[in-house]
């Protein structure tokens, strides 16, 4: 059947792989992928048929027969034409429109939707602007979001397409409308690329405008694990008033959420339920998305993910040193082809590896286990870092359910490793104003948009860390737990109750040089799975107390001040240095007691070397400071003893 010739075509461009939602969509092509339930291809075309258009073309190419299944059950709900061009090979964005449009002959107007793209803006309006116009092609552009990378003149002409500057640029929605002569400036070539049409269209002299979307519209491009994840939230906060398809989607999400949480389940963040799932009571969703049919059968907790119908899984021994199949697959490699090598000793209980897939191409994979729920807390984080302006090793992949992570490789060099003093210290500089937009932009993000976060530091944590270094090092490294005197306790819990007067924030909670990564010369932070509220010059006393570097005061004392002045500009609280005394006692207290689980306990003998260190610092903390005398004392014993 031939779509009939009328002034105007929908036209749904859903032929693509979609490689940047992979792993999910190696088995489901991303014209299916679930936005609140409705697949994408069912929401762009309810959104066409919204704008009264007469008729539809989609392609299709990859998995095309589970879209076109899905095209027939949509023909029975929409009440308007829908017709199918089926691509034997990918042809692009220009290639699949001429093919999809060889049998019009009379309709000269094209409505173009790229399937992932979610938006409320009203495409009627898009219709009549560009009726009115009379210009060859109008383009939705939206403002302050994406890469915007379109440039338009005082008339709102397009000039450039993809140019990346500082000005006020545009993003280019995937949504546009164009007058069927745009395809005679389609290259001559078997996949030509719309864009590169349309940019030589306005060489020729025609002219295509830009119509820039008011800032009150919802619109997002769902192109990869992150932003589809996120616009489960952001959907939800959107006016879906004239797009009743989507309306009632949002109503049957609240109702599919109520009904898990009644049953036991808690619910959090970005959340996206299908139809009949199972999951297990007292199990923990933060930022997932639950495609229909998917049965989890044990308690857990899943953060910052996808999980995938129960069909799609690949069950996997959760010990395996060896990545999932998707991982693999999404890579596209097989694992005979990936060497996998163990990274340095690490403190943690988590798995990691380096995946070298060519000679100059490697990822690293982490896998980790629910002995400690900050584990599933990484990749939450690491977004939510991200989204504040702080660097941190990208997530290509996150397998909620084998509990897999690839990150990008960032190479080996941590911050203590570097030896030349001045980069040190400019890198040092670096790090402290990215923490400080932690502890200022980082609460404010907070308040917006919550994320899971560990327990607090109150008396119990503060206690907990004391005790750790009693329990580890004093006793096991020392025997010498009578030297821990109520006199002691009495000093650092006065430090304690100063703590608990500040104003409290989030924190890396592990901020130390190890935990520090270079890459170009910039530093990345890494390890930000115990993230909590507390005094933000904990993390500031960690880095400068830090007993893998050492500090001398001078350097030290520079840090403080830069850091002071950064939060100064950032209008945060601004600490005293008592206050930061008090956090390095504390945080050295934490991280002796560490070594020396790590050393003795675990076997782990490389951070051994770091206790003299420690002690080192826990000394220089303490000197010429009568609130700790008794605290400095002990150091002193200890350090005149130890055979480190």
């Amino acid at each position: 059947m031939k779509p009939n010739n009328h002034p105007i075509t929908g036209f749904i461009l859903a032929a693509g792989e979609g490689t940047r939602l992979r792993p999910y969509t190696l088995n489901k092509p991303k014209a299916l992928v679930p936005i609140c339930g409705i697949s994408l291809l069912e929401n762009a075309v309810q959104s066409l048929s919204n704008s009264n258009v007469p008729n539809i073309i989609i392609n299709t190419n990859y998995l095309f027969e589970q879209i076109e299944s899905e095209i027939e059950r949509l023909k029975k709900i929409v009440d308007l034409p829908i017709f199918i061009s089926r691509e034997e090979k990918l042809l692009n964005t220009g290639g699949g429109l001429r093919k999809g449009l060889e049998s019009i002959h009379s309709t000269n107007t094209i409505l173009v939707h790229n399937v992932d793209i979610i938006t409320n803006f009203p495409l009627n309006e898009l219709i009549k602007f560009h009726k009115k116009n009379k210009k060859i092609a109008t383009i939705l552009l939206i403002p302050n979001q994406g890469p915007c990378t379109v440039k338009l003149d005082k008339n709102n002409n397009i000039l450039l397409f993809r140019e990346k500057s500082n000005d006020k640029y545009y993003t280019y929605s995937g949504i546009y409308i164009f007058e069927k002569r745009l395809l005679e400036f389609l290259r001559d070539d078997e996949a030509p690329d719309i864009i590169h049409a349309m940019q030589d269209a306005i060489k020729s002299g025609e002219e295509i405008f830009g119509l820039v979307a008011s800032q009150k519209y919802y619109w997002d491009d769902l192109g990869s694990v992150n932003t589809y994840i996120e616009a489960h939230w952001e959907v939800k906060q959107a006016n879906w008033e004239k797009q009743p398809c989507m309306k009632k989607a949002i109503s049957i999400q609240k109702e599919r959420t109520a009904k898990l949480i009644e049953s036991g389940v808690s619910i959090t963040g970005a959340i996206g339920i299908g139809e009949n799932i199972k999951i297990r009571t007292g199990s923990s969703l933060h930022d997932c998305i639950i495609w229909d049919n998917a049965n989890i059968q044990e308690k857990s907790i899943f953060s910052t993910g996808v999980i995938e119908s129960t069909k799609n899984y690949t069950c996997v021994n959760t010990d395996s040193p060896i990545p999932d199949e998707r991982i693999i697959k999404t890579i596209g490699k097989n694992l005979a082809e990936i060497i996998l090598k163990p990274l340095s000793e690490q403190g943690s209980d988590r798995i990691y590896r380096r995946m070298i897939v060519s000679e100059n191409k490697s990822y690293i994979w982490m896998k980790y286990s629910s002995k400690k729920a900050e584990n599933h807390s990484f990749v939450t984080n690491a977004f939510f870092l991200e989204r504040i302006g702080i660097r941190v090793p990208k997530i290509l992949i996150h397998l909620v359910d084998s509990k897999e992570i690839l990150l990008e490789d960032l190479g080996d060099v941590r911050l203590f490793e570097i030896e030349d003093n001045k980069e040190k210290v400019e890198i040092l500089v670096e790090s402290i104003k990215m923490i400080a937009k932690l502890h200022t932009f980082g609460k404010r993000e907070y308040s917006k948009r919550s994320i899971p976060l560990q327990e607090s530091f109150n008396e119990k944590l503060y206690k907990w860390e004391r005790n750790y270094f009693r329990e580890m090092l004093l006793e096991p490294v020392f025997q010498s737990s009578e030297l821990w005197t109520d006199n002691i306790n009495d000093e650092c819990i006065k430090g304690q109750n100063l703590l608990h007067k500040c104003p409290q924030t989030i924190l890396h909670r592990d901020f130390q040089s190890a935990n520090i990564m270079i890459k170009n010369g910039l530093p990345y932070f890494i390890d930000f799975q115990g993230m909590r509220m507390g005094v933000s010059v904990y993390d500031v006393a960690s880095l400068l107390y830090d007993p893998y570097l050492c500090s001398k005061s001078d350097t030290r004392e520079y840090l403080w001040n830069i850091y002071v002045e950064e939060i100064r500009k950032l209008k945060g609280w601004i600490p005293t240095k008592k206050v930061l005394i008090a956090s390095a006692v504390q945080r050295l207290l934490q991280a002796l007691g560490a070594y020396g689980k790590l050393s003795r306990k675990d076997g782990k003998l490389w951070y051994k070397q770091f206790i003299e260190s420690g002690l080192i610092m826990l000394k220089e903390s303490t000197s010429n400071n009568e609130d700790y005398n008794n605290l400095n004392y002990l150091t002193d014993i200890l350090l005149k003893n130890s055979e480190f």
